[in-house]
């Protein structure tokens, strides 16, 4: 039986250093370094499973024109079945990472070619007819994301990814039924400066056409507004541990949430009861 739920976005590698000591701009700063398999379509693809709510997901992804590296292709995905889709003249996808000692970001640089230029109907044609739910990923060019909403008339989720991606979703905020995001992601969409009142961020998401959205905000808690209005659900006090970093905590977050979601449980309980405990489980390291 195919999956119900697809993921479009990225599957990449991850290069993550987290510093030994303060971050000094301009010079040579020590870190440690792991490499690792990421995206965000990856990841929230692989909390979705993690959270125990559905079997199976397709993630479809864009990579380059080599196809995916054969040492990734099936690191951390056996309940999940990866359509990766070549696109000439691109190649494979990287995010460097470098995080503080406590595991918060300090700066990331994405290169994701091959989402940026895939076109809307290589992706179509990995989407099964059993689809009931999709995601799609800001890394995906603003045409893709436009093809891709108005040929698949279905639940539509989307990630916010980052501040400088996240805008593209703007155009399609009145077919999205629900937007995930971040602080600064919706910053950027409302054009309000990043140190604005979560609520206050939350009623001009709402004003642009998101009515249906999770904003998140570090450890304070995370925003939910959906048709029984707007609740605030309390972030549990997490330290990272071990190996842990803030890299992907998001997106454990938002794939967790998703697959709740899709299982038929209500926006905020999913929240609570799997959201954010994926999310605590990348802080700490598991």
């Amino acid at each position: 039986m195919e999956p119900d739920l697809v993921i479009f976005g990225a599957l990449h590698r991850d290069l993550v250093g987290v510093l030994e000591h303060e971050h000094v701009s301009a010079a040579s700063n020590p870190v440690e370094f792991s490499l690792s398999t990421g995206g965000v379509g990856a990841n929230v693809a692989r909390a979705a499973v993690r959270s125990g709510h559905i079997s199976s997901v397709r993630l479809v992804t864009p990579v380059g024109e080599k196809g995916l590296d054969g040492d990734i292709a099936n690191v951390g995905f056996a309940d999940i079945d990866v359509c990766a889709v070549p696109v000439p003249g691109t190649r494979a996808g990287r995010y460097v990472a470098i995080m503080d000692s406590e595991g918060q970001l300090v700066s990331g640089y994405a290169d994701t070619a091959a989402c940026n230029t895939v076109e809307h109907g290589a992706l179509l044609n990995e989407c099964p007819a059993s689809a009931r739910t999709v995601v799609l990923d800001a890394n995906l060019s603003p045409s893709t994301l436009e093809g891709l909403v108005t040929a698949l008339p279905i639940y539509r989720i989307a990630l916010g990814v980052s501040p400088a991606k996240a805008h593209r979703l703007l155009p399609l905020a009145d077919r999205i039924e629900l937007l995930i995001c971040n602080r600064r992601e919706a910053a950027a969409m409302t054009s309000l400066p990043t140190d604005t009142d979560a609520r206050a961020l939350s009623d001009a998401l709402a004003a642009a056409g998101f009515e249906t959205h999770v904003l998140t905000d570090g450890q304070a808690p995370v925003i939910v507004n959906d048709a029984d209005g707007t609740a605030s659900i309390d972030v549990p006090a997490i330290t990272t541990t071990g190996r842990g970093t803030a890299n992907g905590a998001g997106d454990a977050l938002s794939g967790a949430t998703i697959a709740a979601v899709h299982a038929g449980l209500a926006l905020r309980e999913a929240v609570s009861s799997a959201g954010l405990p994926a999310a605590s489980g990348i802080l700490r390291g598991s």
